[in-house]
């Protein structure tokens, strides 16, 4: 559509930026939680791997390197070629097709109904792409939220005896929902001096918490470069701080 009249972009520029961070946030959010299945495990590798595979055509190994910390994703080993058993082929297409089928979009003529069964739901059109976009959340919030559940998720792992799995795993879940916070505050580009403020809040904790998980913090960062590309666009996210000294690509 913008390729044959250019005037769109600009016009629709919203629109792309909203489907961006949703993109990107289901990439961050595959990355850092924690798979409970073969099924997650296998989409996590693959979301991973393609991402990685992509930054490295382009061009970009450091970014290609961070994506293979956030995922997870041993070094690729050289794998010798072999010709597997007929029987064995037939299995991995079988479960190939299976698995590929619960990530790909629905059909094109897939009813509303059946989408709502499977509790996919349509995309809008543009205007609510872009109101979406309009309506950022309450960056101070959330980093008010991450600090809270690092202090708890701090309290926990301090407090975990032996073979206390449940609160083992009840740190665990509050590291990774603040590391979620922390990357909204990253992923959307600040408004507000009190957004800047928000963002420049989560950087000191990045800073100072080197201790936790590498993926979780390359989660981070990732999320920081995405919202900085987004805030470098135009004069429309330039905040000039006044009581704040770190400042951020695009934002002044």
């Amino acid at each position: 559509m913008m390729a044959k009249d250019e005037t769109l972009t600009e016009e629709r520029v919203d629109t792309f930026n909203a489907l961006n961070l949703l993109r990107q946030s289901s990439y961050l959010a595959a990355a850092l939680i924690e798979p409970n299945s073969d099924d997650d495990r296998w989409a996590k590798e693959y979301i991973g791997e393609c991402l990685a595979s992509a930054a490295k055509r382009q061009g970009d190994p450091a970014r290609a390197a961070l994506l293979r910390t956030a995922f997870g994703l041993a070094p690729k080993a050289r794998k010798k070629s072999s010709v597997a058993d007929v029987g064995e082929m037939t299995a991995w297409i079988h479960e190939t097709v299976r698995r590929m089928g619960l990530i790909r979009p629905p059909a094109a003529d897939t009813s509303a109904d059946e989408l709502a069964r499977a509790g996919c739901y349509r995309l809008e059109e543009a205007p609510s792409l872009e109101a979406f976009f309009a309506a950022a959340p309450d960056l101070t919030s959330l980093a008010e939220e991450a600090m809270d559940l690092l202090a708890k998720a701090d309290t926990r792992t301090q407090s975990v005896g032996e073979n206390d799995r449940v609160l083992e795993q009840a740190a665990k879940s509050a590291l990774t929902l603040a590391y979620a916070a922390i990357a909204r505050v990253g992923l959307w580009p600040a408004r507000t001096e009190r957004d800047l403020h928000a963002k420049a809040t989560c950087r000191t904790i990045l800073r100072n918490r080197v201790a936790d998980p590498a993926s979780a913090r390359a989660v981070a960062a990732m999320a920081y470069d995405l919202g900085n590309g987004v805030a470098g666009q135009s004069d429309r996210f330039k905040v000039e701080p006044q009581h704040a000294n770190e400042r951020f690509p695009g934002q002044g």
